[in-house]
């Protein structure tokens, strides 16, 4: 039987994250998740209560931390929400913009301040409801998928709950305009134009 794992990070107000790898064997344990890019090494204590190692985060840091886990309960897996209505057709395709990074909790981090090239892509299903994923461009990282989509007129909104994201913009003139918001860090401003097509 495959058993499912997924994580909580409550101080970073994250939940439901997936573990897309878990690997167990001579007290080690490693798992990851390509949804949220992090990935963690960590040993069994001798009573099997507790569990320590590296956390490294592509999203929340630039080196790897100390992990230290405790036995709590029984486990209960968390699933992320999916999107269960369809979008205008005005919003399907590929969207672009640059993203300035804010501060982080990582003391010194190069990223801060720089800015990255984003691409989202937005579509219906051939049931109906809205799906989408968001990447970096020129980024070797998997393309991650938009959880929660939901469009109210001219206002989009879609989440990526394993990142600790959410972006509510309006629809004007061909551009979606609004703010980004991930983890507790401050709201940057985003402005999403359609992708040029290649000639």
């Amino acid at each position: 039987m495959r058993s499912k794992t997924s994580l909580v990070l409550p101080e970073q107000k994250l939940s439901a994250v997936a573990v897309s790898n878990l690997t167990i064997g001579n007290g080690a344990v490693h798992f990851e998740s390509r949804e949220s890019l992090f990935a963690a090494d960590a040993k069994l204590s001798p009573d099997g209560r507790s569990l320590d190692g590296e956390f490294i985060s592509a999203f929340l840091l630039t080196v790897p931390v100390p992990i230290h886990l405790h036995w709590v309960s029984d486990s209960t897996i968390h699933v992320m929400p999916i999107s269960t209505a369809a979008i205008a057709k005005d919003l399907e395709g590929t969207w672009q913009g640059s993203l300035k990074y804010g501060a982080s909790w990582e003391e010194n981090d190069p990223r801060a301040g720089s800015t990255i090239a984003v691409k989202i892509k937005l579509s219906n299903t051939p049931s109906g409801p809205a799906r989408g994923g968001y990447q970096k461009e020129g980024s070797p990282d998997p393309e991650l998928p938009l959880s929660i989509i939901q469009q109210n007129q001219n206002t989009l909104r879609f989440e990526i709950p394993g990142a600790g994201v959410a972006f509510t913009a309006e629809l004007h003139n061909g551009e979606l305009s609004g703010m980004w918001r991930q983890f507790d860090l401050d709201p940057a401003p985003l402005t999403l134009r359609r992708a040029r097509s290649n000639p």
